[in-house]
């Protein structure tokens, strides 16, 4: 047999757990989930998810017309566009939009958006000059509210990074600095989240301050319906409003004191600039305005409802998985229906840990039939190389590295958003042979995770999960088939 073929699992057996990645896509895509929860009345917009109760039920007054008011939409995040697009396809939503911005990583083609609507791209995943253009942008169409307009924000992951305003006189690069050097090393998205706000002009809660102080006198609530919804993709574990995209509209319950204690407990506050420790010590001082910390800090009537979450994509993958399950002996080539192992949203520690964990798991239920196993969520992964990859295509390779030799298991490890890190890959493929088939090429798979460069390690294999963006950003999946014979 040739190397390249060794336990090389059925195409097949790839094809059915993308196929189970592209229906969590499609459960969580704004382009489908807007239409079918959303509606416009005559006096309201509203939108109600039966899946979310409380959470997931929300209006926005409309504008008063006569009084000049307009209804203004900002769209920021990894899923702006499809966002957008969601919405406007809300029967009498598009005729209703006064005015739109979008903030995207990637610019749709011109023709595609009508003349109210602009569209800009900012840096993702680590913010550049065309974020901090995005960040002006953004801060000059909250400066242009009127007292009677209305705002509906579309808010999904990345928004942090694309939309950059630095608050007080710090530059782009004391933030970036010191966030880059917390993310390599190890820190969570809430924790980065909480630094951002506290160095931002937009971040915890400021653009819906920023938007109510524009409009004076304060906007009030009109017919009794907030002046302000914020609709939201989850990707962050718990799916607080004031994590995802650094909460810019809702109250921000961290401090300066906290933003200060995490760049301490990673041993980073004295390798930061002077200009960011000054700002966050005026900040402790009380010197600096804290962010918002109630509905009344706001300046306005504001709500929040949850779009979709990561839930929704483990949901789309078990009913998928289960509804396979007649075809299964075409795909696995063994008798009876496949269990699915629901594992949940569990990956939040370590991607070292999780390898080892959900390896175990696989070879546990080796022998006990076949079976589907899924997982979701945000594994934090400690950079210390050079090389390229991301979260999933790293646990991937760890995971080959846990299982290399054992047939019959095939994990798809992949970002909902189908960019993982800053590579072209949504994730990777892991099985028995993994290993010895980037090894046939001249790839040392243990040299290139030592160097963090899952992603020429993965390429080396075949192994490599190329979706494309998505439109839509709700974590990571982590879908497996076990043979089980």
């Amino acid at each position: 047999m040739s190397p390249l073929g060794v336990l090389q699992d059925s195409p097949a057996v790839r094809a059915r757990l993308a196929s189970f990645f592209f229906a969590a896509i499609a459960a969580v895509d704004p382009r489908q989930v807007l239409p079918r929860y959303a509606r416009l009345e005559p006096d309201r917009f509203v939108f109600e998810r039966p899946r979310f109760p409380g959470e997931g039920s929300a209006s926005l007054s409309m504008p008063d017309r006569r009084a000049g008011g307009r209804l203004r939409v900002l769209a920021i995040g990894k899923a702006a566009v499809s966002s957008a697009a969601g919405l406007r396809a809300v029967p009498g939503m598009d005729a209703a939009l006064d005015e739109g911005l979008i903030v995207t990583p990637d610019l749709p083609p011109p023709e595609a958006w009508p003349a109210a609507w602009r569209c800009l791209a900012g840096d993702h995943p680590w913010p550049g000059e065309r974020s901090l253009s995005v960040g002006r942008a953004v801060m000059k169409f909250a400066a242009a509210a009127r007292p009677a307009d209305r705002h509906l924000v579309l808010l999904s992951g990345g928004a942090s990074a694309l939309c950059s305003a630095p608050a007080g006189d710090l530059s782009l690069a004391d933030k970036d600095f010191a966030l880059r050097r917390l993310m390599r090393s190890g820190a969570s998205i809430a924790e980065l989240n909480v630094v951002r706000k506290h160095l931002s002009a937009l971040k915890g809660g400021r653009l819906a301050v920023a938007l109510a102080r524009a409009a004076e006198p304060p906007m009030t609530n009109g017919p009794g319906w907030p002046t302000l919804l914020t609709l939201a993709l989850s990707d962050v574990a718990g799916d607080d409003p004031s994590v995802i995209g650094s909460g810019p509209t809702v109250a921000d319950p961290s401090t300066y004191r906290q933003a200060c204690d995490i760049l301490q407990r990673y041993d980073l506050y004295d390798s930061v600039s002077s200009a960011l420790r000054g700002h966050l010590e005026e900040g402790v001082a009380g010197r600096l305005a804290e962010t918002p910390k109630s509905a009344q800090d706001l300046g306005q009537d504001t709500a929040f409802a949850t779009l979709a979450t990561l839930d929704d994509a483990l949901e789309a993958v078990a009913v998928a998985a289960t509804a396979a399950n007649a075809g299964a002996p075409t795909v696995t080539g063994s008798a009876g229906a496949p269990r699915v192992l629901r594992l949940g949203r569990s990956l939040y520690g370590e991607v070292t840990a999780h390898a080892t964990e959900i390896a175990s798991v696989l070879r546990r239920h080796r022998g006990e039939g076949p079976l589907w196993v899924v997982a979701g969520g945000e594994p934090v992964l400690r950079v210390q190389g050079g090389g390229r990859g991301g979260r999933a295509q790293e646990l991937a390779l760890r995971l080959a590295v846990a299982l290399e030799g054992v047939p019959g298991i095939t994990v798809l490890v992949a970002g909902t958003d189908g960019r993982d890190g800053p590579t072209e890959a949504a994730g990777g493929f892991a099985d028995g042979g993994t290993l010895a088939r980037a090894r046939a090429t001249g790839c040392d798979p243990l040299a290139a995770l030592a160097d963090n460069d899952s992603n020429r390690a993965l390429a080396a294999a075949d192994d490599l999960f190329i979706t494309g963006p998505t439109g839509t950003n709700v974590a990571d999946l982590v879908v497996a088939w076990v043979d089980g014979r």
